[in-house]
């Protein structure tokens, strides 16, 4: 476990607060998998300027979808953290389960310019 990589492609208007739920985990046989001891990790960072977003594992948030197990978890993006230069950023999403380093996710976050005055 971690047992599959997948593609990961979103929109935000620059500001907004968005997150990303990654779950429920399930082993080969179906069982929830346990993920409350994982450190996750995520990082945005602009194809064009120096603008990244990083996501510390203490920011995470772990949940049970209703399993009874935590199996899910949720990496919440701030609007001070999405405040940054409209553009293409590459994101990734990566674990540690105890010393074992697993890239589970790739793929392109796209900020795009906020119009309207809030």
């Amino acid at each position: 476990m971690p047992a599959y990589f997948f593609n990961i492609e979103c929109v935000i208007v620059q500001g907004d607060q968005r997150s990303y739920t990654v779950g429920p985990w399930v082993s080969t046989t179906g069982a929830p998998v346990d993920v409350s001891t994982w450190d996750v990790y995520f990082k945005a960072e602009s194809i064009k300027t120096t603008d990244t977003i990083v996501i510390a594992p203490a920011a995470v948030i772990f949940k049970d979808s209703g399993s009874g197990t935590v199996d899910t978890f949720e990496i919440p993006m701030s609007e001070s953290q999405t405040n940054i230069d409209p553009g293409y950023y590459r994101q990734e999403i990566a674990v540690d389960r105890g010393g074992v380093v697993n890239t589970i996710a790739k793929g392109t976050l796209t900020i795009v310019e906020r119009l309207t005055e809030v």
